[in-house]
C-alpha cells in the first residue's frame, strides 16, 4: 500500500498536467447573462456594451472608439449640373482602415476654409473603398471628407479640393435639341437674325400687326393686286381724303352696306326714294306718332281699351290688367293646345296676409283638362326655365336673389350644362347665404352633380358621393407650418400632407434638422382635414441610424423623438399613412 507522500506527489503530478488544459479553454463556456449585459473595457475606458442596453433593447453597442484617421482629399470634377465628388478610400498618412469604419461623410460649401459642420453634409460614401456622388449646384463649391466609426467618433476633416459646374458649349449641343419651347423669352434679338433668315413662309398668319409696321412701310407697289379684303379693313380706316374721285361707284358697294349714321343730314331728299323703298322695317321706333294713324288696327296685333293681344284667338300672348284667373296685371300666355282650360301667366299682386303688404311676382303654369282621358305624368302641365347657347350645347343659369345687392346676399344660384353626348352633362345649386353669426351658421352652400359623381359642400367643406361613396373632397398637397427652426431639405421632396380617398391621410418629404434640435415639436398640420382624431406615432427614416418615430395629435401637432435625443441630419417621412376615421 503506497504510504501518504506517494499519494500527495501522485495528485500534484496530474494537476500539473491538466493546468495547460485549463488555461487554454474559454473563460465563458456554458455562460450565459440573465437581465444584464457584458461590458468590455480597455484602457480603463468601456468600449463595447453586450447585451441589454440602458434603454431596454439588446444589442452589441460599441462606445468610446479611438478616432478615425483622417481620409485622403477627395476629387472634384465638373459635371453638367453640378460637381462629380469621388473618395478613393485612402487615409492620410498611409493609415489602414479602421475596423469599425462607418461611412465617409461628404461636405460642400460656397467658401473655402470652411469646418464641416450638420449645415454642410451633403451626401455620404458607404463603402470602404471610396464611391463618387454628384453635388447639384450652379456655383463653384468646395468640398471636404470626415470619416465616421460605429460608435459615431468622427476624424479630421481631409484637405478641401474645388470645382465649377461644367458650361454647355455648342460642341455638346445636338441639332434640333433647342426648340421654341428651351428658348427664354427676348432671348432672340434683331441683332442674332442673319439676312434673309426669315422668308414669308416662316411667318405664321396674323403675326405682323399694326404696331409692328414703320410708318409708310406698306405702299401700293408692295400690295398685290386683290390683297385687301374688306374684312381686313377696319371700320373707319378709309377716309373721304384717302379715296379717288370717281374710285367708288355703284358696283363697288355692296347692298345694305351703307346706313343711315353714315350719311350725312338731309343728303337724300325724297326725288331720289324709289317707290316702295321705305317699309315698315326700315322706320325706327316712335318715328311716326299718333296723329298720322288714322285706323284702328295695326297689322299683327289687336289693342282694345287697355289690353293688348298678339291674335283674336288660338295661340296668343296677351298683356292685360286684369289676368282670368286672379284679376291682377300680367302677361298671359295661351299655347293654343285643345286640353288648356287656364293660361300660363306671369302677373303682379299684393301679398297681405302678414303684418304689411309684400309685392310679389308670380309665374304660373297652364291647366289642362283630364277629365277625358288618362294622361302619363309627362303630358302634365308644366313651367320650365331653359337656356340654350349653341346648337350642339346647352347651358344655363338662374339666379333667385332675396336681397339683390353689391353683396348679393340670400342668393340660389342654379346651373347646369348638357353638351351633345350627354356624357359630362352637370347641375348645380348654389345657395349665398348672409355673413354666419356663428360657428353653426352655413355659408355659400352647393350642390352639383356632374356625371357620375355629386359634389356637396356645406360652410366651406367639401363632400364627394359616386362608385366609391362618400368621402371628403380632396384638397391636393398641403405644407406642413415647420416651428423651432426646422424647414425643407433643400433639393428634395417638400415636406407635405394630403387627405386620400380611400379615407386616409399620408405625409411625405424630408426635412432638415436644426443645430441643437434633441426632440419636440417640428411644426403643425394644415387644418384641411388631414389631422388625425387619436394621437399616431409613425417611425421614420434619418441618417444617423438611431430610432427615430414622428407623433402626430389631433390638434395638428407633429413631434419628432429619437432615442439617441439628437435625430441626425434630416428625417425622411417617406410616406407615413394614418387613418381619418375613430
Amino acid at each position: 500500500m503506497p504510504d501518504v507522500i506517494t499519494q500527495l506527489a501522485q495528485r500534484i503530478a496530474a494537476l500539473e498536467a491538466a493546468l495547460p488544459e485549463l488555461s487554454r479553454s474559454s473563460r465563458l463556456a456554458h455562460s450565459s447573462v440573465d437581465d444584464g449585459a457584458l461590458t468590455v473595457t480597455a484602457e480603463g475606458k468601456v468600449r463595447a456594451i453586450i447585451g441589454q442596453q440602458p434603454d431596454g433593447t439588446t444589442a452589441l453597442n460599441v462606445v468610446n472608439g479611438p478616432p478615425p484617421p483622417v481620409p485622403q482629399p477627395p476629387t472634384a470634377t465638373s459635371v453638367l449640373g453640378g460637381v462629380l465628388v469621388t473618395g478613393a478610400g485612402e487615409w492620410a498618412d498611409s493609415a489602414v482602415c479602421p475596423l469599425d469604419f462607418s461611412r465617409i461623410e461628404v461636405h460642400a460649401y460656397r467658401a473655402p476654409g470652411h469646418d464641416p459642420d450638420t449645415t454642410t453634409l451633403v451626401s455620404t460614401i458607404e463603402s470602404p473603398r471610396g464611391g463618387s456622388i454628384v453635388v447639384p449646384t450652379q456655383v463653384p463649391i468646395w468640398v471636404r471628407l470626415v470619416a465616421r466609426t460605429t460608435s459615431g467618433r468622427a476624424s479630421a476633416a481631409s484637405r478641401e479640393a474645388t470645382a465649377s459646374p461644367a458650361k454647355v458649349v455648342a460642341d455638346e449641343v445636338l441639332a434640333g435639341v433647342v426648340g421654341q419651347l428651351q428658348l427664354a423669352d427676348g432671348a432672340v434679338t434683331a441683332a442674332k437674325t442673319a439676312i434673309g433668315a426669315i422668308t414669308a413662309p416662316a411667318i405664321a398668319d396674323g403675326a405682323i400687326t399694326t404696331g409692328k409696321l414703320a410708318a409708310a412701310a406698306v405702299t401700293a407697289q408692295t400690295i398685290a393686286a386683290g390683297a385687301i379684303q374688306a374684312g381686313a379693313i377696319a371700320a373707319d380706316a378709309v377716309a373721304a381724303g384717302t379715296i379717288a374721285a370717281e374710285a367708288v361707284t355703284g358696283r363697288e358697294i355692296k347692298a345694305l352696306s351703307i346706313t343711315g349714321d353714315k350719311i350725312a343730314a338731309n343728303s337724300i331728299t325724297a326725288g331720289q326714294l324709289a317707290a316702295g323703298a321705305v317699309t315698315a322695317t326700315a322706320l325706327s321706333a316712335d318715328a311716326i306718332n299718333g296723329r298720322t294713324i288714322t285706323g284702328v288696327t295695326i297689322q299683327g296685333a289687336t289693342v282694345t281699351g287697355g289690353q293688348m293681344r298678339t291674335a283674336e284667338g288660338g295661340r296668343r300672348v296677351e298683356i292685360t290688367p286684369t289676368d282670368p284667373i286672379r284679376s291682377n296685371p300680367a302677361a298671359v300666355f295661351y299655347s293654343g293646345a285643345d286640353t288648356e282650360l287656364l293660361p300660363g301667366l306671369l302677373s303682379a299682386s299684393v301679398n297681405t296676409t302678414g303684418t304689411m303688404s309684400v309685392p310679389q311676382l308670380t309665374p304660373q303654369a297652364p291647366s289642362i283638362d283630364k277629365s277625358t282621358s288618362w294622361m302619363y305624368p309627362s303630358d302634365a302641365a308644366s313651367l320650365r326655365l331653359t337656356s340654350r347657347s349653341a346648337a350642339k350645347r346647352s347651358d344655363g343659369a338662374f339666379y333667385l336673389s332675396a336681397a339683390a345687392g353689391a353683396n348679393e346676399l340670400g342668393m340660389v344660384n342654379v346651373r347646369g350644362i348638357a353638351p351633345s353626348d350627354q356624357a359630362s352633362a352637370s347641375f348645380a345649386i348654389d345657395v349665398r347665404n348672409p355673413v354666419p353669426t356663428s360657428t353653426n351658421d352655413v355659408r355659400n352652400t352647393y350642390v352639383e352633380i356632374n356625371g357620375k359623381q355629386a359634389t356637396f359642400s356645406f360652410n366651406a367643406t367639401s363632400y364627394l358621393l359616386d362608385a366609391n361613396g362618400w368621402r371628403c373632397a380632396d384638397q391636393g398637397w398641403q405644407p406642413i407650418s415647420y416651428l423651432n427652426g426646422w424647414s425643407d431639405l433643400p433639393d428634395w421632396r417638400k415636406v407635405e400632407v394630403r387627405r386620400m380617398p380611400d379615407g386616409t391621410a399620408v405625409l411625405r418629404g424630408i426635412a432638415r434638422t436644426p443645430g441643437g434640435f434633441t426632440g419636440g415639436r417640428i411644426g403643425i398640420l394644415p387644418d384641411n382635414g388631414c389631422r388625425p382624431k387619436a394621437a399616431e406615432v409613425i417611425p421614420v427614416a434619418n441618417d444617423n441610424s438611431s430610432k427615430c418615430c414622428v407623433f402626430l395629435y389631433p390638434d395638428g401637432g407633429v413631434d419628432i423623438s429619437s432615442n439617441a435625443g439628437w435625430p441626425g441630419n434630416w428625417i425622411s417621412f417617406g410616406y407615413a399613412c394614418w387613418l381619418l376615421s375613430e
